[in-house]
């Protein structure tokens, strides 16, 4: 099989006749398409890693600013934790104050003044 493709390699090298303009105009358009793909394939990468880091610093402000207890929402009726223990009878209701905006939300146990 070697021999075979070192013949062919062989013939090819010693022929007297190159390339054909037509081969040469193929592999030139080949090498441009496979640049271009590749540019644009890089571009729409970058432009996904960009959207990606965005978003990502407009969550964590979000989930910052609901864990500080930045902004207290003002929800009517107030809302309500029930805890109850089923073998004792127990049921207790606690008050919550809840944080947060955009759909990232905290919770916390309200204090009597």
């Amino acid at each position: 099989m070697i021999r075979r493709w070192k013949n062919r390699l062989n013939s090819k090298f010693a022929a007297e006749r190159g390339e054909t303009l037509v081969e040469l105009m193929a592999s030139i358009l080949i090498g441009t398409m496979a640049i271009a793909l590749l540019f644009g394939s890089t571009m729409t990468a970058c432009k996904i890693d960009q959207t990606t880091q965005e978003a990502d610093v407009a969550h964590y402000a979000g989930l910052s600013a609901a864990e500080q207890k930045q902004t207290e929402l003002t929800l009517s009726p107030t809302p309500q934790v029930k805890i109850s223990n089923p073998l004792n009878g127990m049921t207790k209701q606690l008050d919550i104050a809840v944080y947060g905006d955009e759909g990232m939300y905290s919770y916390a146990l309200k204090t009597n003044p």
